[in-house]
């Protein structure tokens, strides 16, 4: 009876350790995960923080426009949101526009391009020699349609 006690015993420890090491394992593997990601945003905040100044260049659509004031500096930031782009149906390498951002000198403090066609909705971030793809939101989408509705009426009225 002592040997089969024993034996149950050494075998429920088995368990409880093998069950314990594969649960250690994956908290390992989904910090791990968690961890590659290194967010830009808090430095892109500091830094238009400081500007005064959006353009705007739509590539192959032959848009530009600017704006003076923080806010819609600070606008354009509020479309970036604080994940990696989902870049399924993006081109690498390729990109729909640009946006530099200026101080009150002129001075360019930061330019981003971005993806707002053909379900690719992101904007690359160049920082500190790396870049960043971060998702664009709704919003943003919402906005360059808006400017694209604006061209087209535009287009539409002149002819």
């Amino acid at each position: 009876m002592k040997k089969l006690l024993t034996v149950a015993c050494l075998w429920i420890l088995t368990i409880f350790a093998v069950s314990c090491k594969s649960g250690n394992e994956k908290n390992a593997s989904e910090s791990a995960a968690t961890a590659k990601y290194e967010s830009p945003m808090g430095k892109v905040n500091e830094i238009l923080s400081g500007c005064v100044k959006v353009e705007y260049l739509l590539y192959n659509m032959g848009i530009t426009f600017e704006s003076e004031s923080n806010e819609e500096v600070m606008r354009f930031y509020s479309y970036i949101l604080d994940q990696p782009a989902n870049t399924t149906n993006c081109k690498p390498g390729k990109y729909d526009g640009s946006v530099v951002f200026k101080d009150a000198n002129g001075d360019i403090k930061l330019g981003m391009e971005f993806n707002i066609l053909n379900g690719c909705a992101r904007v690359s971030i160049p920082l500190n020699g790396k870049k960043y793809e971060q998702q664009m939101n709704e919003n943003g989408l919402s906005f360059f349609n808006q400017v694209l509705r604006m061209k087209s009426k535009a287009e539409t009225e002149q002819h």
